[in-house]
């Protein structure tokens, strides 16, 4: 993995652009440890897959512990603390199996939850970032999602409790390098899926790689967060189970990569 890029700058705030000194940023929330239960998160690890190659990263150290330098004071205990404590209010059911009411404004702070795990967990490898530095700082700016960004999430029943697995690879316009990522990560009970672009017009609503990962989701009963969820169901899905989840990624690199054969044999969407 050589991949280069001028905007990927470790002296400098991932989401503000200014520059340091840099804090820590929890990979995993530090709070998830009190709702899910310190003794209890048997699993966590990180997985990035790109170019045929996976690398598999163990945290062996209390999950708290595990923090990456990528943030300035304001943007890591100032602004994003006080997001994370509003967030909270909503994960908590979430992480702990229950499926809760979710109106607009719930809907808006889980996606920058996942939104900002996203953005963070890339810099695990900082080599292979795609998301834009304009894209970072203009979520900071706004508390959204970028443009053409999607945000889909499931319960999950599993022995994984905070695990994520990251795979980027060249959309299916032919780009020359990697301009989308997705990634697939549990919090407790939840298990949250983001299809990344580096353009909006990636994952156009009209584009055949949108309409493919929506559809692989929505036969695997995931539920769209964001951009809408119109169509948020009020009963929760079926749990994710260990083998289903352990497939999802091939499944949605197959949809991206190879549309149509994947069309073409994927059954209807289940009930």
């Amino acid at each position: 993995m050589n991949l280069k890029s001028s905007d990927r700058n470790l002296e400098h705030c991932i989401f503000c652009g200014e520059k340091g000194p840099l804090t820590g940023e929890h990979v995993f929330s530090d709070w998830i440890g009190g709702i899910c239960g310190a003794p209890n998160l048997t699993w966590t690890d990180l997985t990035l897959t790109y170019n045929g190659e996976t690398r598999h990263t163990a945290i062996n150290e209390p999950h708290e512990d595990a923090k990456l330098d990528v943030l300035c004071y304001d943007c890591n205990s100032i602004w994003g603390s006080k997001k994370q404590s509003t967030a909270k209010r909503h994960l908590a059911p979430l992480m702990l199996g229950e499926w809760p009411r979710i109106n607009e404004d719930a809907k808006k702070i889980v996606a920058w939850w996942a939104t900002s795990f996203a953005m963070v967990r890339e810099f695990t490898h900082p080599e292979t970032v795609i998301t834009p530095q304009l894209a970072r700082e203009q979520f900071r700016a706004t508390s959204m999602p970028p443009p053409g960004w999607r945000i889909w999430m499931r319960p999950y029943e599993g022995y994984r409790h905070l695990e994520s697995r990251h795979h980027i690879f060249p959309s299916i316009y032919g780009a020359a390098v990697p301009n989308v990522f997705i990634q697939l990560f549990v919090s407790g009970k939840i298990a949250f899926f983001v299809f990344g672009p580096s353009d909006p017009w990636l994952s156009n609503y009209h584009s055949t790689a949108s309409y493919c990962v929506s559809n692989a989701l929505i036969h695997h009963r995931f539920v769209e967060i964001w951009p809408t969820h119109k169509f948020f169901l009020k009963e929760a899905p079926t749990p994710i189970e260990d083998a289903e989840y352990s497939n999802i990624i091939d499944i949605m690199r197959e949809a991206v990569h190879s549309p149509m054969d994947w069309m073409r044999r994927i059954p209807p969407p289940a009930k």
